[in-house]
């Protein structure tokens, strides 16, 4: 399998299904670094990572979507952001219960709690389109699972597979795969058995290409004999939050001139990003009109 993180886009050649495929070990590994991620929530905020990037990429026609994730417990919020197709940034706030967690059991149990939030923009910022579901499980793929069935009514099956390594710096992503496949209006419910009942069969995607002799191909002919799949597009993902100075001195110029008085104060301020935690002075002077 490629090393670089890429997204990549299939269809049946009888237009029954369409599927996305992902590979973002490393992208996943530089925004862990970037946000300093609490090493406890490493696999689980790759689940979510990969799991946001995969319906992200089904609703490519938008320009971008957030993906805000919370449970009761051990993380308030956890945020993805896709940003135009492939390019991302993600937050994940652990909260104080995260330090006396005995086993990794204890995160899915707290995952039966979450709540995820969805929201699609356009590239002016117009909200296209809002929702939000409350999970059915322990699984934060069948939580994105459940909210496309909940929002879409559309039959898609969410796949998502990790394996963590230790580092020098700690603990990282070794393997980050995930798979999403849509049935497209009209297709018969054998087909859909066909493929639950094959992809019921590959019970880890890390496993599945271990040997390095399969590829994204290989995959779906597995997934559903004899079916035409065509690869229509590859993207690169890359983590890229595109915070900056400029970009805050501009949001803040954008408000109304008393509003401006009351967050500067007459004075220099430091504002800090809330997806990598960068700090940035914005200088008064820059903002009167």
């Amino acid at each position: 399998m490629n090393s670089q993180s890429t997204m990549r886009f299939f269809h049946t050649k009888g237009a029954d299904f369409r599927a996305i495929f992902i590979s973002m070990a490393p992208s996943i590994n530089e925004a862990a670094q970037k946000i300093s991620l609490h090493p406890y929530l490493t696999f689980h905020f790759g689940e979510n990572v990969v799991s946001a990037m995969l319906v992200a990429g089904l609703h490519r026609q938008a320009f971008g979507e957030v993906f805000h994730l919370n449970t009761k417990k051990y993380f308030d919020p956890m945020i993805v952001e896709s940003r135009s197709i492939g390019i991302w940034r993600a937050s994940a706030k652990a909260l104080p219960a995260l330090a006396e967690i005995q086993e990794m059991s204890d995160i899915h149990e707290d995952l039966a709690t979450a709540f995820l939030h969805v929201t699609r923009f356009d590239k002016s910022g117009k909200i296209l389109a809002k929702g939000s579901i409350q999970s059915q499980g322990t699984s934060i793929p069948d939580l994105y699972a459940w909210y496309l069935l909940q929002s879409e009514q559309v039959h898609t099956h969410l796949q998502v597979s990790l394996r963590l390594k230790d580092s020098a710096g700690g603990i990282e992503v070794d393997k980050a795969y995930g798979l999403l496949i849509e049935a497209l209006p009209g297709v018969g419910e054998n087909k859909k058995f066909i493929l639950s009942d094959n992809l019921s069969r590959i019970k880890n995607l890390c496993e599945y290409f271990e040997s390095g002799e399969k590829d994204n191909l290989d995959l779906l002919d597995d997934i559903f004999p004899g079916e035409q799949w065509i690869q229509s597009d590859e993207v690169k993902v890359r983590y890229e939050c595109g915070c900056s100075a400029e970009y805050y001195t501009s949001k803040i110029s954008a408000l109304p001139a008393e509003q401006i008085e009351e967050l500067m104060n007459g004075a220099d301020q430091t504002v800090e990003c809330g997806f990598c935690d960068q700090k940035y002075i914005i200088r008064y002077e820059d903002l009167k009109h």
